[in-house]
């Protein structure tokens, strides 16, 4: 027993055992911070819900009044796309019609052009006589379908403007009823880049000073064997460096406006 407790340590286990409790702090200060963080998020969230109930209160009936336009401005765009598939749908047709009694009349010339019956140009011509007349079915369903859009889009914004004169008052007042500064994009973004987590629960810390620069820093194992062996090239690590920082900022941005949109609605 002596002479086990007299061997001495391997001097890697003391460096391997303080750097355990390294990263060991650093995960309970990034919980202090992530924990800090929500908590800033969700006091920020109530300040907006106050400040939207407000102005609902403020607006009163304003945007109930001014539903109505804005209702008839959305049906309206759903009638001219459907108006302009119709008449995409109607010169389709035409084409098709034309093309069949190009057909018709060359199988009339090949037939008036030969002395005797060609059993294969009547039955061409009298495939193309049937295609024209079931085109001609078609260009006049299409043609009875446009109209109809066109007459439905026409009534659709008359009464657009009809609401639009009759409801300016409250479409003025809905349209300063935007909620400004609920949260500002600078304080959403800098919840989340502050306080962010990666698709392994890793925290990471990051502070963006400029577009391009970025540090990152997370807490990891450190293993001097893998470190050696998984090194890159500095080119190579730089490349991936950056690669990182785009997609750090393109997810970031996604969640900013999410949590935004979220907060609107």
């Amino acid at each position: 027993m002596s002479t086990e407790s007299n061997t001495p340590v391997d001097p890697r286990v003391q460096i391997e055992l303080e750097k355990l409790n390294t990263a060991t702090d650093n995960i309970n200060k990034y919980e202090v911070e992530l924990d800090e963080a929500k908590c800033e998020f969700k006091r920020l969230l109530a300040e907006s819900v106050v400040r939207i109930k407000a102005a609902a209160h403020k607006l009163g009936n304003s945007i109930d009044a001014a539903k109505p336009y804005y209702e008839s401005r959305i049906y309206a765009a759903q009638l001219t796309k459907e108006t302009q598939l119709a008449a995409a749908n109607h010169e389709k047709a035409k084409s098709i019609h034309a093309a069949a009694k190009e057909m018709v009349y060359l199988a009339e010339q090949g037939l008036g052009e030969k002395s005797t019956l060609d059993t294969a140009c009547q039955e061409m011509l009298s495939h193309a006589a049937s295609k024209v007349n079931q085109s001609q079915l078609e260009v006049t369903d299409t043609r009875n379908t446009l109209k109809m859009c066109q007459l439905k889009l026409e009534v659709a914004n008359n009464r657009v403007g009809k609401l639009q004169g009759q409801l300016k008052q409250a479409l003025r007042a809905s349209r300063s009823s935007e909620p400004k500064e609920l949260l500002s994009d600078e304080q959403v973004e800098n919840l989340l880049l502050n306080h962010m987590v990666d698709e392994h629960g890793v925290i990471i810390v990051e502070e963006l000073k400029s577009p391009t620069a970025a540090t990152r820093t997370t807490t990891s194992m450190y293993h001097p064997q893998q470190q050696q062996q998984q090194q890159p090239q500095p080119q190579q690590q730089q490349q991936q460096q950056q690669q990182q920082q785009q997609q750090q900022q393109h997810h970031t941005l996604s969640v900013a406006g999410a949590a935004r949109a979220a907060l609107l609605f």
